[in-house]
């Protein structure tokens, strides 16, 4: 791909498809077909997004989220619903945490819709898990049924526990915790929530099958779901008239069942409405259930509950796949979007309305860098930008953020010309940096700055920089800042930049950096057979 990326540059939010009540944040409700940025999302510097029954919600690397669309239900989770909030929110409006009364709200590190929810999810970096919006069979785990709320409110049924990966669709949601526990709560008539029968629960209840499995990802169609699990493999339960479960039969599930066809790990997996897509550790993408919009990519239209790879997507490297009701979109490790399936509103992003059978390439994207995919009921996100760095079981409908660390909080002051004492020129660019920083963290870097470097930095001059490229140092800056390099944990590795990288580390005595680099380097060589 010839899509020049600065890893530092600011996220943008494009957005295509459906918008009858503002979903895509565009400030109208006018539908788009094509990738259409969102002039709200800038300057709030987006880590992630989701997306439900025609709402969005992104999260920032402050912990903030944002969110516009559908608010009839208050999933929008912005304040009470009455003539001062609309049902429609065409912008992205901030949303405002419950505080829990022995501490303050803390800030959020995961902020969850579904393909068809009218409920929102969030969690904060405590693990606390807050819900609001539509509550009519229970899914948002407070113990009631009925009373949705319009703010997030902390779900009682979690306290002392820590919330890792959540999942949700229009009826029902899916926890798992730090102890390795899954729990469901919501709409249960054909059995979703996995306990045997079809009655629905209010509040969390655990599913003890999963316990010490390990698992990996989660997620939910409209009344079915499936779980992965370390070992390799998946299981699912619920509904199964389109072969949305993987198992034969048609009949529904009510208690876990293997997959026994899938024994690959499965490191995420989305689900529309009644059909099921799941990501393997190698980049494989495999889809089973209702295909009547080809929301499979298998090239027909024909439902089916074995399954299979999608062709068109066998040469890629597919790092994250999202469902909408009835499409997919997949994302390459090269930033690049295949969308297939429905298409009435436009969701596709192709600039027409036809459905597609096979994953189609988004044009309007190709000299963009997509980092992170969403999709709704029948609208599509993409956020574009510098690469996030990802963790296994985080789909697309999930948004995360790394809890508060020092590595954390240093990485927002990265190239940050806020309190910067510094700066440095690389290739024409201006480099800003922290002289505490620098020198506490690189000894030899320390020394020039209080040495040869001393009099351009007390002239409020620029230290020019001339045998450097402009990434390689930034990486170099991101290392001290943070002690980890992103671009290194990339599955296709930048040889010339890594060797760059390695040859700085060596002049600035940065042994640490250089081992970082040629771990890199032997992780990314492949030795063919003779």
């Amino acid at each position: 791909m010839d899509v020049d990326i600065d890893r530092f540059q600011e996220r943008e939010l494009y957005g295509f498809g459906q918008n009858a009540c503002g979903e895509l944040g565009l400030g109208d409700t006018l539908e788009r077909h094509t990738p259409t940025l969102s002039q709200t999302s800038r300057g709030k510097d987006i880590v992630g997004v989701t997306a439900g029954n025609e709402l969005t919600a992104v999260l920032t690397n402050t912990g903030e989220v944002y969110s516009c669309g559908y608010n009839s239900e208050g999933q929008c989770g912005i304040g009470e619903i009455d003539e001062t909030v609309p049902e429609m929110v065409p912008s992205l409006t901030k949303v405002t945490l419950r505080e829990p009364s022995f501490r303050p709200a803390g800030r959020v590190s995961l902020v969850h819709s579904g393909n068809g929810s009218e409920h929102l999810v969030v969690v904060t970096e405590e693990g606390e898990l807050q819900t609001c919006g539509r509550n009519n069979s229970g899914q948002l785990g407070h113990g009631e049924v009925g009373k949705g709320y319009s703010l997030p409110r902390p779900v009682a049924g979690f306290a002392g526990y820590r919330v890792t990966k959540v999942a949700c669709s229009y009826s029902h949601t899916v926890v798992v915790t730090d102890d390795d526990r899954t729990w469901t709560f919501g709409g249960n008539g054909y059995g979703q929530l996995g306990h045997g029968d079809h009655s629905s629960r209010s509040a969390p209840a655990a599913l003890a099958c999963f316990q010490g499995l390990g698992v990996l990802s989660v997620a939910c169609g409209v009344y079915h779901t499936v779980v992965s699990v370390a070992s390799g493999g998946l299981y699912s339960f619920g509904k199964n008239d389109h072969g949305q479960l993987g198992l034969e039969g048609g009949e529904s599930r009510f208690t876990p069942v293997q997959h026994r066809a899938c024994t690959s790990v499965v490191e995420q997996l989305a689900c529309g409405y009644y059909h099921t897509v799941a990501l393997s550790r190698a980049g494989e993408v495999v889809a089973f259930g209702r295909n009547d919009y080809g929301q499979l990519g298998l090239g027909h239209r024909e439902s089916t509950w074995q399954g299979g790879q999608v062709p068109d997507l066998a040469g890629l490297r597919i790092i994250q796949v999202a469902c909408g009701s009835y499409h997919t979109i997949s994302l390459d490790d090269e930033g690049r979007v295949y969308p297939f399936g429905r298409n009435n509103h436009g969701q596709l992003g192709t600039g027409t309305r036809e459905d597609a059978c096979r994953p189609c390439f988004v044009e309007g994207l190709s000299q963009s860098f997509v980092c992170q995919v969403a999709a709704g009921f029948y609208h599509t996100l993409c956020l574009t930008g510098p690469p996030l760095e990802r963790k296994a079981g985080h789909g697309s409908a999930f948004v995360v953020r790394d809890s508060k660390s020092l590595s954390s909080d240093l990485y927002r002051l990265l190239n940050n010309p806020s309190q910067s004492d510094v700066t440095f020129t690389v290739e024409g660019k201006v480099v800003y940096g922290h002289r505490c920083i620098l020198g506490a963290r690189c000894e030899p870097l320390g020394r020039m700055l209080d040495g040869p470097m001393r009099e351009a930095c007390s002239g409020g001059g620029s230290i020019p920089m001339p045998n450097h490229r402009h990434a390689v140092f930034l990486a170099f800056l991101e290392y001290i800042y943070t002690d980890k390099v992103i671009a290194l944990g990339a599955d296709s590795l930048d040889l010339e930049f890594c060797l760059d990288l390695m040859d700085l580390s060596d002049q600035y005595l940065m042994g640490s950096l250089k081992r970082l680099c040629e771990d890199s380097v032997l992780r990314n060589i492949t030795v063919k057979p003779r």
